[in-house]
């Protein structure tokens, strides 16, 4: 049962085979920081946190930057598992983005598509100092995070604004497609940032109160109570009298008009 092709080692059995091979039973306590680390990066960026299989195109991702096979995500919703603790907040595919990520499965490589650079998963540099994405939602456009925080500074130099912390929003044009996008929108993958977390669940709240997904579409709203009843009932009864209407229209005969064959005759 070894990797012949024919099984897929899961994230948690990759985490836990790396560990084996440190210190034994003492693993646990002798591992470092930054190897623990370094072991949840290459987990997080090769497997999907959904089905813990290697991640393949296409790639999706929530309002967390997590990312996840698109494929893995449509079984969850189709299967009724909306109700799961870890990802019930995914309702819908409105709640997902579809990442536009030049990513190698193969090689274990992702590139930034506006410096190419290229960034290898099983380099341990390359993962704990270089290895920083984002994506602009709604495009899914994934790229360098600093690189893309250096053309959105010039976008708040040329509209005069300060950028702060929670300050104002600009729009901006997404630099690989050109799509119009807003600074708020641009999502950090899997962030171990505690202030990056924060803000990416303070934005999800303002999209919610906007009455917005994830992915910038409409949220479907649910009504409740006696108003839901009377929709109900109103659109009933105007069906109602819709095939009432239907049926009388039918059953009226046009009138005939008669013209009789003979002229009249005048007496002198």
């Amino acid at each position: 049962m070894g990797n012949e092709g024919g099984t897929i080692p899961s994230r948690s059995e990759i985490l836990n085979f790396n560990e084996q091979k440190l210190e034994g039973a003492e693993k646990a306590r002798n591992v470092s920081d930054k190897q623990l680390q370094l072991y949840e990066l290459i987990g997080s960026y090769g497997y999907c946190r959904l089905s813990h299989k290697r991640l393949c195109k296409p790639i999706v991702s929530d309002y967390r930057g997590q990312l996840f096979n698109k494929e893995a995500i449509l079984e969850f919703l189709i299967g009724s598992k909306a109700n799961d603790d870890q990802f019930g907040y995914i309702k819908s595919s409105k709640d997902i983005v579809e990442l536009n990520i030049d990513y190698d499965e193969d090689k274990g490589e992702i590139r930034c598509p506006i410096s190419g650079e290229i960034y290898d998963l099983s380099d341990e540099n390359d993962v704990l100092s270089r290895l920083r994405l984002c994506y602009i939602v709604p495009c899914g456009c994934t790229m360098n995070r600093v690189i893309l925080d250096q053309l959105v500074d010039v976008e708040y130099d040329k509209q005069g604004i300060k950028k702060q912390t929670n300050g104002p929003i600009i729009q901006f044009e997404c630099p690989v497609c050109m799509i119009s996008a807003r600074s708020r929108d641009i999502v950090d993958i899997n962030s171990s940032d505690r202030a990056v977390r924060k803000q990416l669940e303070r934005r999800m709240k303002l999209l919610e109160q906007e009455g917005l997904t994830h992915s910038l579409k409409r949220r479907r709203t649910r009504l409740k109570g006696k108003v839901a009843k009377k929709r109900k009932h109103t659109s009933s009864r105007s069906a109602h009298d819709r095939n009432t209407r239907d049926r009388n229209t039918r059953d009226v005969k046009s009138p005939h008009i008669c013209f009789s064959s003979t002229e009249p005759q005048y007496n002198n």
